[in-house]
């Protein structure tokens, strides 16, 4: 018996920006050592740019804030690149944070103290930790985990890499 179709939306209109009209965003918790940022940047220029980045628009602030994409997006400005295609989606702070985290989740390297940070402030504007759970597909002891990691101080890297 096959399988039944499930019900997907496909976000796939994209829009040409100009890319001094594109900004990162705040809470990107996705890093890439130098090393990977090149790899990135040298697949841009060998198999071209796939696919496009997630945008929302900032209304009175004006221009787009990165959702997804800001590695892809730095690669694209170091080869001086014009404009970007984006799927410009119309998502709130806390829809934009969540899907944030959820379309890095799915590469890329969270850190867990910028991650910490997210949840807590998604806690802050009202939702709940079971909600925030839900939301990122994480267990809620991964989530408090991450909490605990936000209080360590900013310079933690560092501080680690002097221990070492």
């Amino acid at each position: 018996m096959p399988l039944e179709q499930a019900a997907v939306r496909f976000h796939t209109e994209t829009v040409s920006i100009p890319i001094r009209d594109i900004y990162p965003n705040s809470f990107n918790s996705n890093e890439v050592s130098f090393e990977e940022q090149e790899k990135i940047k040298q697949d841009i220029m060998v198999n071209g740019f796939l696919g496009a980045i997630v945008v929302r628009s900032r209304g009175e602030r004006g221009g787009y804030e990165i959702v997804d994409g800001e590695h892809r997006w730095r690669a694209l400005v170091d080869l001086n690149v014009d404009e970007v295609p984006c799927i410009v989606q119309d998502w709130d702070d806390k829809r934009a944070a969540i899907n944030s985290i959820r379309l890095n989740t799915e590469r890329g390297t969270q850190n867990p103290k910028k991650g910490g940070e997210i949840v807590r402030s998604l806690q802050d504007s009202g939702m709940s930790l079971d909600s925030v759970s839900s939301e990122l597909i994480y267990t809620l002891p991964e989530l408090e985990d991450r909490l605990e990691l936000s209080n360590l101080p900013d310079n933690v890297d560092e501080l680690m890499r002097a221990r070492e």
